[in-house]
């Protein structure tokens, strides 16, 4: 989302600055600044070749010119959806959407509930990768996260007070407890995002938790319906289906 909504106002801004220095261009040479063409870290006049400089002569002339002018470009975004109607769900919440499918494998300890995530393969709309390393290791983030929700992290909660304040008590997963994980980038340019970009990692995150809880399910046959599935839950689900002989 912030690559969507920031990466859309800074090509704006790029956009305002390119145009303020198009118009310096254009006073500078006596043109019109549509004749003004910047290309390949170059500007131009286009009816006249012989005016030419690189951008960061034409950029150091704008600082120095008489009297200075700063070069600065003012760009916003808005995702301008519409707001959703509370009472009916109608409505557009965003401009853009993604999707994500996900796949989990987990082994499961029958006799202690413990559940450990062994392996992860997640192929994700980005729309386009700018940076793909970096949408490799959001996506990988957002695993992470969802097997936290998945399987470790428990607000708790009495009456008002949180009664696991610290990492002491909160649990989380380790380094130990990540799985390989496979990604494969969906890349669609979206023609509302920065360079047909839109997010990473948030999709991830959300269909981390259904693989796990499906993964469960197929190796047990017990679904358990309360996050996360801590070994006291998977216990007790398996005992109410008669899939373990209580002690």
């Amino acid at each position: 989302r912030v690559t969507y909504l920031a990466g859309n106002a800074a090509k704006r801004a790029a956009a305002d600055a390119k145009r303020q220095l198009q118009g310096f261009a254009a006073e500078f040479w006596g043109v019109k600044p549509e004749d003004v063409e910047l290309r390949e870290r170059k500007v131009f006049a286009r009816e006249a070749p012989e005016k030419a400089m690189s951008f960061r002569e034409l950029a150091r002339r704008a600082i120095y010119s008489a009297g200075g002018r700063a070069i600065i470009g003012h760009g916003s975004y808005s995702e301008g959806a519409f707001a959703l109607d509370m009472e009916y769900g109608w409505g557009s919440p965003s401009a853009a959407f993604t999707f994500c499918a996900q796949v989990a494998e987990v082994d499961v300890d029958t006799e202690t509930g413990q559940v450990r995530v062994t392996d992860t393969i997640a192929a994700h709309d980005v729309g386009t990768a700018i940076n793909p390393m970096a949408v490799e290791g959001q996506n990988e983030g957002g695993i992470v996260q969802g097997m936290g929700q998945a399987l470790y992290e428990d607000l708790i909660m009495d009456k008002g007070k949180t009664l696991n304040p610290t990492f002491l008590d909160f649990k989380m997963a380790r380094a130990p407890d990540v799985p390989p994980m496979r990604m494969l980038d969906v890349e669609i340019e979206d023609p509302s995002g920065p360079f047909g970009a839109k997010e990473g990692s948030e999709a991830s995150i959300t269909t981390t938790v259904p693989a796990i809880i499906s993964a469960i399910h197929d190796a047990t046959g017990v679904w358990v319906t309360e996050l996360p599935v801590t070994p006291e839950k998977l216990l007790q689900a398996l005992q109410e289906k008669g899939r373990v002989v209580p002690k």
